[in-house]
């Protein structure tokens, strides 16, 4: 099990990350929509470029590859954040942002069978209950968020854009209101 490599997909990290260079405004939706988080990112430098989006947009500053590259400092080269536009697509961003948080669910899973089986090979029974509880929890954190928190989620988030703009709305933030209205009104 040591050559195991884990499910990953460092395109798709790369896109999102890219897209939200492009459209910052996206960043709410991400994290908060579909709760991406920077442990979610399976590459370490994926994770620090989030994280530092998270940090920038925390404190109300801007989203761009100049800012992102000043916040992580040297653990990321400047010319790999400043690469990362080139690979958006902006009308995948949700598709994507899920994939980055399904394939860590995915990791965290084997993770824990893969403790129980080295715990169980020792016959260890608290290791063995230590990885079931792990399955557990993370059946319930994925539970937890339902189809209609997610919703609830991205409509505050559009809110919040509405009110930014003083009214007037982006492209993306219509298209985000056309189609969570049409998905309430099911």
């Amino acid at each position: 099990m040591s050559g195991l490599v884990m499910p990953h997909d460092v395109e798709v990290e790369r896109a999102l990350l890219g897209t939200i260079l492009v459209a910052p405004r996206l960043l709410g939706a991400v994290s908060a929509v579909h709760g991406v988080r920077p442990e979610h990112f399976y590459a370490p430098k994926h994770e620090r470029v989030y994280a530092a989006m998270l940090a920038l947009a925390a404190r109300g500053e801007a989203i761009d590859h100049l800012t992102v590259a000043a916040e992580v400092g040297e653990a990321v080269d400047r010319s790999y954040i400043a690469a990362l536009p080139a690979e958006a697509v902006i009308a995948h961003y949700g598709t994507y942002a899920e994939r980055v948080v399904n394939l860590h669910a995915l990791r965290t899973k084997i993770g824990a069978y893969l403790e129980g089986i080295e715990a169980a090979k020792a016959e260890d029974w608290d290791g063995i209950a230590d990885a079931e509880a792990r399955l557990v929890t993370e059946r319930q954190r994925r539970r937890h968020r339902t189809r209609q928190e997610r919703q609830q989620a991205l409509m505050d988030f559009l809110d919040r854009e509405d009110r930014d703009d003083i009214g007037k709305r982006s492209p993306v933030s219509m298209l985000l209101l056309r189609l969570a209205r049409r998905t309430h009104n099911r």
